[in-house]
């Protein structure tokens, strides 16, 4: 939803007042990706506080969690289906969070992209087995009859479909590390919903409707972001079925075009499972040798817990971090993210939390193009280390979606004046500094002018 948000501001070409209908979507998305993905980091439950369409999809996910927990093997089929645009603007939206299990026991966060430009609808078919008394699972997505996702756990050992240096597939075996544990919500893993179990709250919920969809009465959960000038641009929808309060479907809509579905096909429980759980029988060429699947996996979407070396190795542009952390915080928490562009792009997000309150959310990305500047209002101080520090024109809007991305690392919701700024360096990097709270001029330009490159830093 920040990815539409963002990429559907009106970004002024040379005045303030000049605005260009046009978009660069592809800055755009990308800025927003890195907002968006950072409130995957903890794969919290649905949380907030009241509202009907809230409570509803609070209990939708505790009903998701039981569907796992029955006794036996369960078997179920999703179906995800990209549809047909011929829409070029939209063609960087189809893609969807992808959890999988690695083997200290915890989610890595990839994504599963469909082709949206192609002029005809893409189908990922996901099949899941699972059983709750041992926790062994096998996960297997399939695109023309070809695995592109698997992932399993069959009591000792974790496997992954991955690629190879020379590109070709291939199943890699981890044997499981000291201290693992089978996760206690397999919802969160292989639920319908698991890549959106973060932080959706009363704002976010538009409305909820009430229809009969096949013979079954529905309820349906309308979950947006309206940009700074109030319109929705795109929006989730939540079926959620009313007599056991599971959610069977989602929808993904942008400009009122249906980009993405997710639909849950068939369940049931098995004797044992259609794919083993060591896979070591899965076909990994499989289907007709001459069609190539329509969709792909990106690994490693999001990398958290990095040290400031290995920002700095992992990166073909300049990072930044503060010389000395400021005062009033705690040691910075450091993520990666790829961008879902080609050639695949980097940004990191550094987040400090503070003592005080006054967190600090640093987010960084290559700034070659320098198109999103367009989106800077005026320059407020020149730092004696060559950054140029702008105020952006939506100061709030930027604001809270890093503050509220950034909450597994600041733990606080945005406080009434927090702030953010728009950073230049003078290495082609954009940075974007979010401030949960006043700094005074001193502390800022003593915080601008103790910014320093990552490469070679020394903590302090």
């Amino acid at each position: 939803m920040n990815q539409v948000t963002i990429s559907k501001l009106p970004i002024p070409e040379s005045a303030p007042s000049s605005f260009s209908p046009s978009v660069s979507w592809k800055i755009g998305i990308a800025i927003a990706t890195v907002l968006l993905l950072l409130i995957f980091l903890p794969l919290q439950h649905w949380y907030g506080h009241g509202g009907n369409g809230l409570a509803l999809l609070n209990r939708a996910w505790a009903a998701e969690s039981s569907l796992f927990d029955k006794h036996g093997i369960v078997y179920i089929r999703n179906e995800i289906t990209g549809e047909c645009s011929l829409n070029p603007e939209l063609e960087g939206l189809g893609w969807l969070p992808l959890q999988s299990l690695d083997a200290t026991g915890r989610f890595r966060l990839d994504q599963l992209q469909l082709p949206l430009g192609s002029g005809r609808s893409c189908k990922v078919v996901d099949e899941i087995w699972h059983e709750s008394s041992t926790g062994r699972f096998s996960r297997v997505m399939w695109s023309e009859q070809k695995p592109i996702f698997a992932n399993a756990f069959d009591g000792t050992t974790v496997y992954l479909l991955k690629k190879d240096l020379d590109g070709n597939p291939k199943i890699a075996v981890f044997p499981v590390t000291e201290g693992f544990q089978v996760p206690k919500d397999t919802a969160r893993l292989l639920g319908i919903a698991a890549g959106f179990s973060s932080k959706i709250d009363d704002s976010m919920v538009l409305g909820i409707d009430s229809r009969v969809i096949d013979d079954c009465p529905m309820k349906i959960v309308k979950v947006g972001m309206p940009n700074p000038s109030g319109e929705l641009k795109a929006f989730w929808l939540f079926h959620v079925r009313e007599s056991d309060e599971i959610i069977s479907e989602m929808e993904f809509v942008v400009d009122d075009h249906r980009l993405l579905r997710i639909r849950r096909v068939h369940k049931e429980t098995v004797d044992s499972p259609g794919i083993q759980w060591d896979l070591a029988k899965l076909d990994i060429q499989g289907g007709n040798a001459n069609e190539a699947p329509q969709a792909r996996i990106l690994h490693d979407l999001m990398v958290p817990d990095l040290s400031v070396q290995d920002m700095a190795e992992s990166s073909d542009f300049e990072t930044y971090v503060f010389a000395s952390k400021p005062s009033w915080t705690d040691q910075p928490q450091i993520v990666r993210i790829s961008l879902p562009h080609e050639p695949i792009q980097k940004m990191f997000f550094v987040g400090y939390r503070a003592k005080d309150g006054r967190h600090l959310v640093l987010a960084q990305m290559s700034n070659k193009e320098k198109k999103f500047l367009k989106l800077k209002k005026g320059l407020i101080y020149t730092g004696q280390n060559g950054f140029k520090v702008w105020s952006p024109k939506e100061d709030k809007w930027l604001t809270n979606i890093l503050l509220n991305s950034a909450r597994p690392i600041i733990q606080s919701q945005p406080s009434d004046d927090c702030s953010s700024l728009i950073l230049e360096s003078p290495k082609d990097t954009l940075l974007l500094l979010a401030i949960n709270g006043r700094l005074t001029d001193d502390e800022l330009h003593i915080l601008i002018d103790n910014l320093v490159p990552a490469k070679g830093y020394t903590a302090k």
